[in-house]
């Protein structure tokens, strides 16, 4: 039971992030995994927690979701996310490592550094914001960063920023159950890992969302990200 108990606080502390930003279990769950297990393994467990906390956050924000800016991100996402389990089922240890130090450095330090990009696009751009976080989630579970930065050119903010982000996820993971399962990705240890971790991120999930309001956000976030940038250096094969 001891080699359980790792894993099920890191998926705590990854649902107190998501509960509280909107975004993050992923970015914060899946490279100390890595340090523990194959990450072909980690990503799939990572997924169904995911579904966890996804599905508390959309109870409390489903009425914010904005359809119209959610339905171009999620038609894009289907495709990229099993071209990205297959690219998760073929390619070796250090190459799903490497993409995934260059996903969390390079998204760390946009977040850091980068105080407003407000950038006029065309919403059709969503269709292809949303293959490309289809296929780095299907990869490394890491669905968030294309998504929050073409929300923040859009300049998408408050709670509907947050609502309709959830229902993205949450879409978007059920894809991913669907294509790991018809890949077989989803075995008897994937379930065992999920069985412990859920009431661990649930719980996790409820106590971010409690602080919500009352946090320092931002300063909260900027620990993250340089604790993300650490981590995304650490990624980096040898």
């Amino acid at each position: 039971m001891g080699d359980l108990l790792i894993p099920a606080l890191i998926v705590f502390c990854a649902g107190f992030v998501q509960g509280l930003t909107g975004f993050g279990a992923g970015l914060v769950s899946i490279p100390l995994f890595a340090l523990l297990m194959d990450i072909k393994v980690a990503v799939p467990i990572i997924i169904l927690n995911g579904m966890v906390l996804l599905s508390i956050m959309l109870i409390k924000v489903w009425r914010d979701i904005d359809k119209s800016k959610i339905a171009p991100l999620i038609t894009g996402s289907l495709p990229g996310v099993f071209v990205g389990v297959y690219m998760l089922d073929s390619l070796n240890e250090n190459g799903i490592r490497l993409l995934l130090a260059v996903v969390l450095i390079a998204y760390s330090l946009y977040a850091l550094f980068v105080k407003e990009l407000r950038m006029k696009v065309n919403e059709k751009f969503g269709y292809l914001v949303g293959f490309i976080s289809g296929v780095v989630g299907g990869i490394t579970s890491a669905t968030g960063p294309p998504v929050v930065i073409y929300a923040a050119m859009q300049g998408w903010n408050g709670d509907k920023f947050r609502a309709t982000l959830t229902g993205f996820f949450f879409v978007t993971c059920l894809f991913m159950v669907t294509a790991y399962v018809a890949n077989g990705l989803v075995t008897e240890v994937t379930l065992k890992y999920f069985m412990v971790c859920a009431p661990f991120i649930a719980m996790g999930t409820l106590a971010g969302a409690r602080f919500y309001k009352s946090l320092n956000q931002e300063t909260f976030r900027k620990v993250v990200y340089v604790l993300l940038l650490i981590m995304g250096g650490l990624m980096i094969p040898v």
